[in-house]
């Protein structure tokens, strides 16, 4: 079994640590509507959008990053349906496409907050640290074979809680 590597501390999300991979998803309080024309401006023709909600289970133990995924088709929105603390990661691409490892970020969600991955972006799935977690996802969908692509960290990044 490969020892995992203690990963960075995750950082608080906000719209200027995220805006290079996406979009945060929160009601700022105002009345009315806030639009979020990434979650369907970034989806190639010849896909259909897909609404569904995912059960995330409580993180029992320590908190291992293994495999990161992108979606090369559609941006991929999550919004949580109850409030609790999300965690996620994100990086950037090396010039050939792979993820630039040396720079995942380890993002934290707080309560009452979404994001929305620009298409192409490297990510891990969301993680529940505490508690289940209902989450509604968007995004496009042309097929299995075409929509996620994933990739194996050579070693799990441990975060801590």
């Amino acid at each position: 079994m490969t020892v995992p590597r203690i990963g960075p501390a995750p950082v608080m999300i906000s719209d200027e640590v995220f805006a290079p991979f996406g979009a945060v998803i929160r009601h700022d309080g105002r009345a009315g509507r806030r639009h979020l024309p990434l979650a369907h401006d970034d989806m190639l023709p010849g896909t259909r959008p897909l609404l569904w909600v995912n059960r995330l289970e409580p993180v029992a133990g320590d908190i291992l990053l293994s495999r990161i995924e992108r979606h090369p088709l559609s941006a991929q929105s999550f919004m949580p349906l109850a409030s609790v603390t999300l965690l996620t990661a994100v990086c950037p691409s090396l010039p050939d496409g792979r993820p630039d490892l040396a720079r995942l970020m380890p993002v934290l969600l707080p309560p009452g907050v979404g994001v929305i991955y620009r298409r192409g972006v490297w990510h891990h799935g969301l993680l529940s640290p505490d508690r289940p977690c209902d989450v509604a996802v968007l995004m496009a969908r042309k097929s299995d074979a075409e929509d996620t692509e994933f990739h194996d960290l050579p070693y799990p990044r441990k975060l801590p809680r």
